[in-house]
């Protein structure tokens, strides 16, 4: 099975930063770009690859200072992620695609699809936001766990995600990066967060929340539903804030007849898979349990 395995990528230069992405499944699939969290990397997305390999070319890239990216000397921001996975997109020779962004991810997925603030809006054909806001404000229920965020503090939480970031990095400073990522999501104008422009998503939009998520209100949630008109939401039991490792199958069940409903004119899908896709779109599958995963070693990337 392919996964993302950060020994076959390539970079891509933006400055003085160097990107990390790989490609991986289906040569002519339909392109899907995916986007992760904060102070997570590309191998996040590897519990649901599984299900997506044999019908999507796969996208994925590191955010600048995450995994095996460089950090650069500009500060970050969601129009410099943005900005980066556009660069990407063209050097890639990309015109149509679909995004699944998880958090920061999401974040950055909206300014690509909205109309407001990329030019690229119109060649995003689906886009599948999880636990990613528009906008966080001091009054946000998640501010308080975002603006007190240290290097320390997450390094002894979680050693096993930082010691593979010091591992993988080719310019490790992980103190540095949460510093930088604690500016991102605190802000608020300099870190360019979609906000409004959220209004001028005019792509098929899943919203993803986890049910016991910490930092994604449903509240938030059914705001932007409000907001992106035609916008679809979609519930993951027993998942918290990283909904599609939490419980990828039931994540796989909401997510591939959406993409597959949206797509299915573009997607080159083998016989079997095609049958098993339409199946799921045509019936609800019963849930199974939550897969297993080492809570221990999870990582709340936001």
């Amino acid at each position: 099975m392919a996964l993302f395995t950060h020994n076959a990528g390539n970079y891509l230069t933006r400055g003085d930063a160097n990107i990390y992405y790989e490609v991986t499944g289906n040569p002519v699939g339909f392109p899907l770009i995916l986007l992760h969290g904060g102070m997570g990397n590309l191998t996040d997305f590897n519990a649901i690859l599984g299900t997506l390999v044999d019908d999507y070319k796969l996208v994925g890239l590191d955010f600048r200072g995450h995994g095996k990216s460089s950090l650069g000397s500009e500060a970050l921001s969601y129009k410099i992620y943005q900005e980066d996975v556009e660069a990407l997109l063209d050097h890639l020779n990309i015109s149509h695609f679909a995004i699944v962004g998880f958090s920061d991810g999401g974040i950055t997925a909206y300014r690509i699809a909205s109309y407001k603030t990329s030019e690229k809006a119109v060649q995003v054909k689906a886009l599948v936001a999880i636990a990613a806001h528009q906008q966080i404000h001091k009054n946000d229920f998640s501010f308080p766990f975002l603006a007190n965020m240290t290097g320390p503090k997450w390094r002894a939480k979680f050693p096993v995600p930082t010691a593979y970031y010091d591992r993988i990095n080719p310019e490790p400073d992980f103190d540095h990066l949460v510093e930088q990522a604690v500016k991102l999501w605190t802000s608020g104008k300099t870190s360019y967060y979609p906000d409004k422009a959220v209004k001028q998503i005019k792509a098929p939009c899943l919203l993803v929340r986890g049910e016991e998520d910490h930092l994604f209100s449903e509240m938030e949630m059914a705001k932007l539903n409000s907001l992106i008109k035609g916008s679809q939401t979609a519930s993951i039991s027993t998942a918290g804030h990283e909904a599609y490792q939490d419980n990828p199958y039931v994540f796989t069940q909401k997510v591939k007849p959406f993409l597959l409903e949206i797509l299915s004119s573009e997607i080159k899908l083998a016989p079997a898979i095609s049958n098993q896709v339409k199946q799921l779109s045509e019936k609800q599958l019963p849930e199974k349990q939550q897969s297993e995963k080492q809570q221990s070693e999870k990582e709340p990337v936001c």
